[in-house]
This record gives C-alpha cells, sequence and structure tokens, in this order.
C-alpha cells in the first residue's frame, strides 16, 4: 500500500505479512502481523530517475551507431520502465538501441516506442 505524505513530500510504502510461529512440544504458537514502512522521498526517486536518463544518454553518445543521433531520441522514466520514443531510421537500429540500453545498471524494463521511418 503506497501512501503520500503531503508534509514531506514522501511516499510511504506500507507492507504487511503474517507470521506464525510453532515451537516445539510444548504447544507455545506466536501468531500475528510484522509492519514496516519504507519512506522514499520524491526528490530521492527523481534524482535515481535523472541519473538513469545521464547514464543512457551518455551510453549513446559512446556508441558508434547513435554517436550524433542520441539528441533525436526522448528518453523517460515512468515507473520502473524506461520508455524510448523518437525516430530511427531503421529496425536495427531500434533493436541495438534497446540492447544498449538494456545494459545500463538500474534498467528494469525497457518500453521501446521508436518509430522506424526512413528519411
Amino acid at each position: 500500500m503506497m501512501v503520500k505524505d503531503a508534509t514531506s513530500h514522501a511516499v510511504l510504502e506500507r507492507e504487511e505479512h503474517e507470521i506464525y510461529c510453532v515451537r516445539g512440544n510444548a504447544g507455545l504458537a506466536f501468531a500475528g502481523k510484522l509492519s514496516r514502512t519504507i519512506e522514499v522521498r520524491q526528490g530521492d526517486q527523481a534524482e535515481r530517475n535523472n541519473n538513469v536518463i545521464l547514464s543512457i544518454r551518455d551510453r549513446l553518445e559512446e556508441h558508434p551507431h547513435f554517436r550524433g543521433r542520441a539528441s533525436q531520441l526522448q528518453i523517460e522514466v515512468i515507473g520502473d520502465a524506461v520508455v524510448l520514443s523518437g525516430r530511427l531510421p531503421t529496425y536495427y537500429l531500434k533493436q541495438l538501441l534497446q540492447e544498449a540500453v538494456k545494459k545500463i545498471p538500474d534498467v528494469i524494463r525497457i518500453d521501446n516506442r521508436v518509430e522506424v521511418a526512413s528519411h
């Protein structure tokens, strides 16, 4: 469950787990819930997203097929997905783009929306 805290601009994630413990022949048992709250500040998440985007842009500028073309591509991070959009002249380049981005640390999922359109 996620709750937004308006005062600190943080997202609080609450996890609840049922715990059951039975011990030996004495019949001692415990049942209860374990809860924990994880706080993720929006600024921290925005900084992580920005770092992922910068890493992707750097990788593309170093890649021989994308040097000079990286500025034509739009890169966003939405949730756990990197969203790629823009235009490339061939399907081969679209696939190379996806393979290059996949190698970046912290990239979990890729939504490749790049259009293939020859000049």
